[in-house]
């Protein structure tokens, strides 16, 4: 699970109505939102809407970018939430931020964490299936073991007796 989805669940627990354009099951965004759509838009009703937005060293470069988060601020007089995956970008982030004068709240997010942890769901649900495969197929072996113990069937080929060959031919 990625960041933005992370986000969301815990936006939604908390009680929020989340909004992306990125989450096919929600909405881009709520009626009344006007200008540029950040990639999360969380509103609970009381409380202060939060506009979430991922940059990146491309993105910060460009300069349209603190106009968009103004804009998003504009919103209901949303709080700004802006996340990074370097520390290059984030030392760029609070210079824009510091020169625009713009309030937000910023975070610097590895990226790294979250591919280990889903690889390491993947990893451990392949080995529960293996473990699971090996379980089974010793389980077959004992049944027909036991079977064979019980009933003096025997697992070596079948070779017919002299008298079964004499009732057929004769």
């Amino acid at each position: 699970m990625g960041l933005l989805q992370q986000l969301d669940s815990q936006y939604q627990r908390q009680g929020y109505r989340t909004y992306s354009k990125h989450v096919p099951a929600l909405k881009n965004a709520p009626e009344r939102w006007l200008g540029p759509l950040p990639d999360l838009i969380a509103e609970k009703e009381g409380e202060t809407t939060v506009a979430v937005f991922f940059e990146t060293t491309h993105s910060l470069r460009d300069p349209l970018s603190p106009g968009r988060w103004l804009k998003a601020k504009e919103n209901r007089g949303a709080d700004l939430k802006l996340f990074v995956h370097k520390q290059e970008e984030l030392d760029l982030l609070r210079t824009i931020l510091d020169r625009e004068r713009i309030k937000a709240d910023i975070a610097l997010v590895e990226r790294k964490f979250y591919r280990i942890r889903a690889s390491r769901f993947d990893r451990a649900r392949v080995i529960r299936l293996a473990v699971a495969l090996v379980l089974v197929a010793a389980a077959c072996y004992l049944i027909l073991l036991i079977a064979s113990y019980f009933y003096g069937y025997s697992l070596e080929y079948y070779e017919p007796r002299d008298f079964e060959r004499e009732s057929v031919t004769g």
